[in-house]
Parts: structure tokens; C-alpha cells; sequence
């Protein structure tokens, strides 16, 4: 009994040395992490593959001679590519892969040496194979033995197609590298070396045609040096089209010097050195790279360009290309995303075709640390700057080719900047800013700045420039402009009675001493008074947005009625927006503010609203814009002049300290917006309250129009425009005033607009008028 029971029970202390065994053994077998597996392997491998060379060299000694002996009774001649692949292993193992892609390699590499030896020792036949082995040449043994079966049972071809085709396999794991991409990359080469000699001929044909030209201008020129006797100049022509090929390079290149900038009756202009000086930076590198990496994906594409150079910009890159007869430039311009994919860049804009050239642009952005910061006080010190003719000349920044642009205000002569948020919109507004503060004392330029977000512009307060205080009140905001309204009226007649076109007329003959003749109120005699230079007022509105939605009909009114006119007294506007719709920017101010910035966007549709054409979304930022001009100039990219708060602050504090040391307080327009402000504080808004304070700016159609809707018991501007054959624009305006004068309800819909008084009231109010 006891001995069965001792036969079947299983001692318990096996069992806990079992346990003991296996958690010693578990301990074992994690003791050396994988990684450190994997690096002594890699040494491993390198320290053969460095001994291997050595013995192939005879630097190994003895040992190494017995190395090379068995290598090559083993490998033949492949053994020369064995420390290679070794070393191919060793680096491999080195690093960080799935496991699955050691094993793939190690079995590439063994694929790779062993049909290499097996291809070495095909080209001898079956009966010296072994003797060959045994030489150590050929394939060796391991050749022998993988050749001699493939030739023996499948033939000399077979055996050549076998041993080449698990080689190539062997080739693709150990490097995993596909061979597709090793064709593609010959075949770029090839593709780019043939277009690159396709472009030296056609430009060498060009060069011919050129030379063959010049020749017969030459021959013309002597012969007419012959007949004539007159004076013959030939290089009219040449000096024409290059007067116009520098229109689109930069905007105005005045040669004349400012002269009114000596005429600031002792005004301290600021100086230069308030400003910080631009940075250099390195040149751009693998530019050739790129302009053949367009060439090969328009080439994909079928289309042909030939390579004309490229032009490096503050923060872009233009590749010139010159397409082959027959390609329409549309089918260039679609191909912008395929483009950008090939060149990796998400941003790309395609200029086709380059303004005054027979070329297409592809221009793409920098890298970064190659990019360079237009600082404003380059441009300001620059000769285009300090010779310009117009005291409204500003500084807009850098083009592609490196020029300065400059624009002048008076040829605008009115600007509108928009943009996405954090683009360079504020800062285009400060640079514009202190191009005019640097150029004008406060009696030449008055200043009206609209700044409905109370953020921008505050900066500016207190100097003399100013007509008031910033405007942050979005009330006060249309009595302003109505003052500029009245400002512009009351400059008009007085241009009418001393018979003058325009403000720098008018200036000229206050500088020269010209009287003007007034009748004095008081005593009723006429007298003679000097006449006042008067100044230029430029009116910045920050953000037009917040103003639309106030007060949308009053400002677009008053915006669309000082742009219209106002020119020639003096008074320019310069609007911006960061939200760039069709109810901000209508279509009415468009047409009238032909000359427009546009910064980086979101989508095309907003490009289009400001620019009436795409591009503006493919932007990069940080003022990189596109600028679109009336007549002399087109659409133009440009990187924006740069000034920071830090530098604006100087210049502020600056002309405040000049002012106050030289007690100046000038206001040379005909009223005190200040005043103006005042004397309106409570009075309601209204469209036509601020036009003249002789109510003469009511239009002349009023009581015509006020006749139909009676009538007609209501009035649409539609029956409007054709009873009084005017216009859609004029026939809102008498509909808005209409309804000012409560003689006509709001607009409903489709619907005429409803008649609120009946015939006995309006007979009423004409006597009571009366």
C-alpha cells in the first residue's frame, strides 16, 4: 500500500527545481538585449569583410593567405566582391529594421555571391568546370557546383537565364532597391542631357537670327548714312522697347530729382538711421536641379520648353521657359499641381506668359534660410526713391528680378489691400505710412486714419500730420468721410474760381505768391489774401469689414463718391480688408479702385474678388503679394517691404519731438474735422447730410423721381432707369436719397419699393419746401 502510494505520488521538491530551472533559463535567454545582438553581429560582419580585403591585397600575413587560398577555392573571382557585401550587412545590421528585413537581406546577399559565382563559371564547359574550380578561378566550387547542375540538365541558356535572374534577385533584397528606379533615374539623365542639347541649338539657331538681323540693320544703317543728308538717330527703336520692357520690371523709375523735399519751411524730414539695414544671405543652391526636374515632368506630359534661365527674388525663385512651337500656354497652367507634387513644394504659381516676354514663369518658393527680409530703409535710401518727382511716392518692396518697386499715390490714385489674416496686411499698411511721413511735413500732407479695430493705427495719435485723432468710432466713421466730402466740394470751387485743373496747379501758384480776392463779411470791401498751400489727405480705413456691416450703404456711398472724384484736389484712399467678399468688396468700389494689393488668400474665389484673376491663394506670406495696376503696369508679384513696430515707434516719437520743439500746429483744409465732428455730435447719419451744407448735392432727377413714385404709387430702381435713361449706379443713388427723405419704404425683395406718402402730403411738403 505504501509502496503504491509511493510509486504514484511525484515528489514535490522536482517540481520546485524545475522552476527554479526554467526561470533560469528564461533569465538567460533575455540577458543580451536584441539590439546589442544585433551590433555585435554587424561588428562581426565588418571585422570579416575588412579581413577579407585585406587577405585579397596580401597585407594579412600568413593567415592571410590561407584566407585568400580558401576564398577562392570557394568563390573564384566573385570572392573580390565579398567584402563589399559584407560590409553592405554590417550597416544593415546597424540599424533599426523589422527582423523579416535582416533575414530578406542575408538571404539577398547569399543569392547575390552564389549566382554570381554560378554566371563566372557558365562560360566554361562541363568537361574543365572542376578543373577550373580547383584553380580557384571562375566561380569556385560553390560556381562549379550550382553551374555544372543548370548546364548539365538545362542548357548553356537556361543556365545563363537562371543564374542572371536569382542574381538580380539576390541584388533587389540585399540593396532593396528596385530596378524600375534604377531605369528611371538612366532615363531622366538621358532625357535631361537631350533637352539640355536641344536648348543649346535652339539658342544658338536664336543667336544666328539675332546676328543676321543685326547684320541687316547695320547694312540699312550705312546705306542710309549714304543717301541722306539729315541726321539719322537708330537707336530710337532699341531705347522705345527697352523704356518698355522696364514698365514691367518696376512700376515708376523717376529720374528727376524731388525737389519739394528742400520745401518743408524748415520741417525736419526723419532720418534713415531709425530704420534697420537689410541682411545678406547665401546664395540659393540647386537651382539647376529643379529647372531640369520641370523640364523631365512637363516632358511626361508631352510638352516641350527649352530652358531660358531663372531670376532669384527676395523669397521666390523664377524658372524662364520658352515653349516649343505648337504648346498652348493653358495646358502649361494646368499642369500647376502635377508641378508642385514633382517638386515637392506646396506652393507653385505659373506666370504664362511673362509680362513684355515671349516666356513662362514657374516660380517657387525658397528655402528658408535662404529667403531675404526687405527692410524698408533700403528701398527709402535707394536713388528711384530720393529722385522721385511725387511727394506720394511709397515703397512696396522687392520683385522677382530684385528691382525696387515704388508706386506713386497720385497716379493710383487710390489703393486697395486685402488679405487672410497674418499676411503682411498691417505692415503694408505701415510702410505706405512712413513712405509719406518721410517725404511730407505736416502743411504738404494731412492724414485721416480709420482704425475700427482700435489695435493698428492708435500708434500715430498725436502727430500733426493727423486731420484728428485716429477714428475708432464706427458713428464717427461716416461723418468723416462725409468731411471729406465737403472738404473735396469746397477744394473744387475754389480750383473753379482761380481757374486751376488740379491741387498741384494750384499749388504752384500759392508758391509763387498769388493773391486770392475775398469779400469781407464784416465790412463788405474786397481784399487780397496770400494764397495757402493745400495739402494732400490721404484717408487709410484699417478694415473696411467691420464698416460694411455698420453701416454699409452710407460707406460704400461716401467711399464710391470721393474715389470718383476726388483726384484731382488731393484726397486719395487707400482701403484694406482681411476678409476679402463679394459684400465688402463690391462690385462699385472695384470699378472705381482699379489698383489693388492682394496677399495670401484661402481660397481662389477671394483671389478673384480682389484681383479679378487666380493667384493669390498659391501665395507664401509674410508679404509676399500680388500687386494689379491700371494702364502702365500689370499684375506684379512682390515681396513687401518690411518695418517693424519697433522701427514705426521711432519714427513716430521722432516727428512728435520735431513738432513740439517747433510749436507746430497747421490745419490748412477748409474746416477743422475736429470742428466738424463736433457740430455734427447728435445729428443723424444720412447719405446726403454731409455732401454740401447748401443741400446742393441732391441729385438734379430728385423731384422727377419723387413725381414717379408718386404716380406710380411705389419705384424700383429698374422703372427708374428707364423713365430717366440714367444709369444703375445714379439710379440707386436718387432711390437711397428717396428714402432718406421718407417718401419711399426699404427695398422688399424683388418688389417696387412702397410709396409711404399720398399725393395731398407730397403737394405738402413741395409748399412747405417752397
Amino acid at each position: 500500500m505504501d509502496n503504491k502510494k509511493d510509486k504514484n505520488t511525484k515528489p514535490k521538491i522536482k517540481k520546485e527545481d524545475n522552476k527554479v530551472e526554467n526561470k533560469n533559463k528564461l533569465n538567460s535567454k533575455n540577458l543580451i538585449h536584441s539590439d546589442i545582438k544585433k551590433n555585435i553581429t554587424a561588428i562581426l560582419l565588418i571585422i570579416f569583410s575588412l579581413l577579407f580585403l585585406l587577405s585579397l591585397i596580401n597585407q594579412a600575413g600568413l593567415a592571410g593567405n590561407y584566407i585568400n587560398q580558401g576564398l577562392a577555392l570557394a568563390f573564384g573571382w566573385s570572392r573580390f566582391l565579398l567584402p563589399v557585401l559584407l560590409l553592405v550587412l554590417g550597416f544593415v545590421y546597424f540599424r533599426r529594421y523589422d527582423k523579416y528585413r535582416y533575414y530578406l537581406t542575408t538571404t539577398g546577399a547569399v543569392l547575390f555571391i552564389f549566382f554570381l559565382a554560378s554566371l563566372m563559371h557558365n562560360f566554361y564547359s562541363l568537361e574543365v568546370m572542376k578543373e577550373v574550380a580547383q584553380n580557384g578561378k571562375g566561380g569556385g566550387y560553390i560556381g562549379f557546383g550550382i553551374s555544372f547542375i543548370l548546364v548539365k540538365y538545362t542548357g548553356i541558356l537556361a543556365a545563363y537565364v537562371v543564374s542572371l535572374g536569382f542574381f538580380l534577385i539576390g541584388l533587389i533584397l540585399t540593396f532593396n532597391f528596385p530596378l524600375n528606379n534604377l531605369f528611371k533615374k538612366i532615363n531622366d539623365k538621358y532625357f535631361i542631357l537631350i533637352s539640355k542639347l536641344k536648348t543649346l541649338k535652339f539658342n544658338k539657331d536664336k543667336e544666328e537670327e539675332i546676328s543676321l538681323k543685326k547684320e541687316e540693320k547695320t547694312n540699312i544703317k550705312e546705306n542710309s548714312i549714304k543717301f541722306s543728308d539729315d541726321k539719322v538717330d537708330f537707336d530710337d527703336n532699341d531705347k522705345k522697347s527697352k523704356s518698355e520692357d522696364e514698365d514691367h520690371t518696376q512700376i515708376i523709375q523717376p529720374k528727376v530729382k524731388k525737389e519739394n523735399k528742400t520745401k518743408n519751411k524748415g520741417w525736419r524730414l526723419p532720418p534713415l538711421s531709425l530704420l534697420k539695414d537689410s541682411k545678406k544671405r547665401d546664395e540659393p543652391k540647386n537651382l539647376d536641379q529643379k529647372a531640369d526636374l520641370i523640364i523631365k515632368t512637363l516632358a511626361d506630359f508631352g510638352i516641350d520648353v527649352y530652358f531660358k534661365g531663372y531670376n532669384v527674388g527676395p523669397s521666390m525663385v523664377q524658372y524662364a521657359f520658352e515653349p516649343a512651337k505648337g504648346v498652348r500656354l493653358s495646358k502649361i497652367v494646368t499642369l500647376q499641381n502635377n508641378l508642385a507634387m514633382a517638386l515637392a513644394t506646396s506652393s507653385i504659381r505659373i506666370e504664362a506668359p511673362i509680362p513684355g516676354k515671349s516666356l513662362v514663369g514657374i516660380e517657387l518658393p525658397l528655402e528658408a534660410e535662404y529667403k531675404e527680409e526687405v527692410r524698408i530703409k533700403a528701398i527709402l535710401e535707394s536713388a528711384d526713391f530720393q529722385e522721385s518727382k511725387s511727394d506720394l511716392t511709397i515703397a512696396l518692396g522687392k520683385d522677382v528680378y530684385g528691382n525696387f518697386i515704388l508706386a506713386d499715390i497720385q497716379k493710383m490714385p487710390h489703393l486697395m489691400v486685402a488679405g487672410a489674416t497674418n499676411t503682411g496686411k498691417s505692415v503694408c499698411i505701415n510702410t505706405i505710412l512712413a513712405s509719406l511721413l518721410y517725404q511730407n511735413s505736416p502743411e504738404k500732407l494731412k492724414l485721416l486714419l480709420i482704425d475700427p479695430k482700435r489695435v493698428e493705427l492708435n500708434f500715430y495719435n498725436e502727430i500733426p500730420h493727423l486731420a484728428s485723432p485716429v477714428i475708432v468710432e464706427p458713428a464717427k466713421v461716416v461723418k468723416s468721410l462725409q468731411w471729406a466730402v465737403n472738404e473735396m466740394e469746397s477744394r473744387y470751387k475754389i480750383l473753379e474760381e482761380l481757374k486751376v485743373r488740379d491741387i498741384k496747379s494750384f499749388n504752384e501758384k500759392a508758391e509763387s505768391g498769388r493773391k486770392r480776392k475775398v469779400d469781407d463779411e464784416k465790412t463788405g470791401k474786397t481784399i487780397y489774401e496770400d494764397l495757402e498751400i493745400m495739402p494732400y489727405v490721404v484717408i487709410v480705413i484699417d478694415e473696411l469689414n467691420d464698416l460694411m456691416m455698420a453701416y454699409g450703404k452710407e460707406v460704400e456711398a461716401l467711399i464710391v463718391r470721393l474715389v470718383q472724384k476726388s483726384r484731382a484736389v488731393g484726397i486719395h484712399m487707400i482701403v484694406s480688408t482681411q476678409k476679402p467678399t463679394v459684400e465688402v468688396i463690391t462690385g462699385l468700389m472695384k470699378s472705381n479702385i482699379t489698383t489693388r494689393i492682394a496677399l495670401r488668400v484661402a481660397t481662389q474665389v477671394d483671389s478673384r474678388t480682389i484681383l479679378d484673376a487666380g493667384g493669390a491663394e498659391s501665395l507664401l506670406g509674410n508679404g509676399d503679394m500680388l500687386l494689379k495696376g491700371d494702364g502702365a503696369y500689370k499684375m506684379k508679384r512682390i515681396q513687401g517691404a518690411f518695418i517693424s513696430d519697433e522701427e514705426t515707434l521711432k519714427v513716430v516719437d521722432y516727428i512728435k519731438e520735431v513738432a513740439e520743439s517747433q510749436n507746430i500746429e497747421v490745419d490748412s483744409t477748409s474746416e477743422s474735422l475736429n470742428d466738424y465732428l463736433k457740430k455734427a455730435k447728435g445729428t443723424q447719419v444720412s447719405l446726403t447730410s454731409g455732401f454740401n451744407n447748401d443741400g446742393d448735392e441732391v441729385d438734379d432727377f430728385f423731384e422727377e423721381a419723387k413725381q414717379i413714385a408718386i404716380s406710380c404709387n411705389g419705384l424700383s430702381a429698374s422703372s427708374l432707369m428707364t423713365r430717366l435713361s440714367v444709369g444703375w449706379q445714379r439710379a440707386s443713388r436718387i432711390i437711397y436719397q428717396l428714402e432718406q427723405a421718407g417718401i419711399i419704404g426699404p427695398q422688399n425683395g424683388a418688389k417696387p419699393r412702397e410709396l409711404l406718402i399720398g399725393r395731398e402730403s407730397a403737394e405738402n411738403l413741395e409748399g412747405e419746401e417752397d
